[in-house]
């Protein structure tokens, strides 16, 4: 149980709380100088006002606090203001309250999206062995590593590319044997040697397949030329790049058995690669017009290329409904080599459009607002569908329309006002029609 004390805390704190509130209502409602104090029942007048229904009174006039129509509630009248408030121009002013017209300008939509350079695959090289083996070394270690011609990817220790450069060996040996018994002499020019089927020739002809047969499985020159020159045979058999790239897959490990087919190192031309820009739905449908995007990168800040879009680009993942759209990059330098993060910024095709500051809008859980400014004093919090931002200004899909006014500073307590006013006017009903 809590003791006399703590009672007597929560009493002070309850009725401290109650005053500040009250004192708040006040001021926020307090009539200009010289105005007539709003005459204030708590029996059944027939007469009130709108805007502030604790104003009540038995005969026909005019609100002493907004100077609004007083309504007979029991006749027939118009409740088309009911969902207004009033705040008088001294609240206004220590508000700080500051309106803007609602007109028709050209709006360019601009939005900022994820993006990552990936190679074009068009161009990319996939290693696989042509032999099982093993891999002994590998001479890449990470996607994205830059790369050179001639540089070993990696080695191969596969007794089956063994078996074969002996083949090839013991086919040069044969030649040379070949060679040398015939002494280097002409053919008589008979129909054998001309159709090229002597022996001669049948033995040149079989070490060139056996040659071209060792180059397509990925031996390289250089070990070619040493089978040629020493007769020996090499247990690693290196992979080397065709070209200048950028590492794009890594398939396999070093001490790993591999066998025909499997990836084990894949590379692409770095300067021949696309942006990939990852986009929600509601945003791709935007872009159905077209649009221009600024690329910029996360290496070099000062470094930036702009490219059209092309929407009909883009695929939509069906699980994550994410829609990827890609960009073409033509010679952007080292600043978008494949795998780098970019910076992207969509910037749309201008058009018509119903804008206000994004400060004027009230998100809530219940939708968005903004507060409308009607003449008089009088104030109406207008639900409102949002598009597009740009620049700080914010599309107006439904719920306004040109001419109006909104507000654009002291929205927030000009909301809390309505809240209140309308915690008033509900009083007011329950007080009128009490429950039985």
């Amino acid at each position: 149980m809590p003791s006399r004390k703590a009672k007597l805390l929560l009493v002070a704190s309850v009725f401290l709380l109650t005053s500040v509130a009250a004192a708040v209502v006040t001021q926020l409602h307090r009539a200009p100088a010289g105005t007539p104090e709003a005459v204030v029942t708590t029996d059944s007048g027939e007469w009130f006002c709108p805007m502030h229904p604790h104003v009540r009174s038995d005969h026909e006039g005019n609100c002493p606090i907004c100077g609004m129509k007083l309504v007979n509630k029991t006749g027939s009248h118009d409740d088309s203001h009911t969902d207004q408030f009033h705040v008088a121009p001294q609240a206004q002013e220590r508000i700080g309250v500051v309106v803007e017209a609602v007109e028709p300008i050209d709006f360019r939509p601009a939005i900022d999206v994820a993006a990552q350079v990936v190679a074009d695959e068009r161009g990319a090289i996939t290693l696989s062995p042509k032999a099982d083996g093993w891999i002994d070394r590998l001479g890449v270690s990470v996607p994205g590593q830059r790369i050179h011609a001639g540089q070993m990817l990696y080695e191969i220790h596969s007794p089956e590319l063994q078996r074969r450069q002996k083949e090839y060996v013991d086919l040069l040996a044969r030649r040379d044997a070949l060679l040398a018994a015939k002494g280097g002499e002409k053919q008589d020019g008979g129909e054998e040697a001309s159709a090229g089927n002597s022996p001669q020739d049948l033995m040149l002809a079989s070490v060139a397949q056996t040659r071209s047969r060792l180059i397509a499985a990925d031996v390289p020159a250089v070990v070619l030329d040493d089978l040629e020159r020493f007769r020996r045979i090499h247990d690693m058999v290196p992979v080397l790049a065709g070209h200048d790239g950028v590492v794009t897959g890594i398939g396999a490990r070093e001490g790993a058995y591999v066998r025909p087919g499997e990836v084990i190192v894949s590379y692409a031309d770095p300067h021949a690669a696309w942006a990939e820009l990852s986009l929600n739905p509601e945003i791709l449908a935007q872009l159905t017009n077209g649009g221009e995007v600024e690329l910029r990168s996360t290496v070099n800040s000062e470094t930036s290329v702009s490219s059209p879009i092309d929407s009909s680009l883009a695929v939509v993942d069906p699980v994550s409904r994410t829609a990827r759209l890609r960009v073409p990059l033509h010679a952007a330098g080292d600043s978008f080599l494949p795998g780098a993060l970019l910076e992207a910024h969509i910037r749309m095709k201008a058009r018509r459009a119903l804008t206000v500051p994004s400060d004027a809008i009230l998100r809530t859980g219940r939708g968005n607002f903004v507060i409308v400014a009607q003449g008089n004093n009088h104030f109406r919090q207008a639900p409102v569908r949002i598009g597009m931002d740009s620049d700080d200004r914010v599309e107006v899909l439904e719920g306004l329309s040109a001419g109006e006014r909104v507000v654009t500073n002291g929205q927030f307590m000009l909301s809390a006002e309505s809240s209140l006013q309308s915690s008033w006017r509900r009083l007011a009903a329950s007080h009128d029609h009490p429950a039985h």
